[in-house]
């Protein structure tokens, strides 16, 4: 399936207009750019790759730390611009349902799911300056929480990512970042809990 310019123009300018909101200090397009330089790497495994990369070009495209329903904004509103290109509602579909597994909680069914988690997830096993420098820009969008709050519920946040058997899902990512992740997480949950017990 190719998409049409008015298409491409239309998409391009108002995606681009989301993630330059500023109040985005890493969900934002550093972070639409690193996916897709991570799914260039990983296409192959996919069973639909352009399904996989218009996901990850819009799973975050609704973002809003204040609501819980993010990536089911970004869902609805990239499948009203793939139904207004006229796309097949079983590709709708299937962005959809990559788009929902970035949210983490929602169960991954399948491989295209299980890479965008991954891929989304890539930068916990990056080395350790890149990793607080996206801790520094989550807590940037968070601003409006308390120190503390925040600190207690990104702790939570963390450790249930710690507490998985694995972080992500696919032997590729396993293999790259996993020992990483574990241990900028752990390093990050300390640093957090020191504000906590001072």
């Amino acid at each position: 399936m190719r998409f049409s310019a008015a298409f491409q123009k239309y998409s391009f300018l108002d995606i681009f207009r989301r993630y330059m909101e500023k109040d985005r200090h890493y969900h934002n397009l550093d972070h639409v750019g690193e996916c897709l330089r991570g799914f260039e790497k990983i296409k192959y495994l996919s069973e639909d790759p352009l399904a996989l990369e218009v996901a990850l070009i819009g799973h975050d495209v609704i973002y809003d730390t204040g609501a819980k329903d993010n990536e089911q904004k970004s869902a609805k509103y990239m499948a009203r611009v793939l139904l207004w290109q006229e796309a097949p509602s079983s590709f709708i579909s299937h962005v959809k349902r990559i788009i929902l597994a970035t949210d983490h909680m929602t169960p991954v069914e399948n491989i295209d799911e299980a890479l965008a988690t991954d891929i989304d997830l890539s930068i916990f096993g990056n080395p350790a300056d890149a990793f607080t420098d996206y801790c520094n820009g989550i807590r940037k969008e968070y601003s409006w929480v308390s120190e503390g709050e925040y600190r207690e519920r990104r702790a939570a946040v963390l450790k249930g990512f710690l507490d998985r058997p694995e972080i992500y899902h696919t032997e590729y990512f396993q293999k790259k970042y996993e020992e990483q992740a574990r241990v900028n997480l752990k390093g990050e949950i300390r640093d957090l809990e020191i504000y906590q017990n001072s």
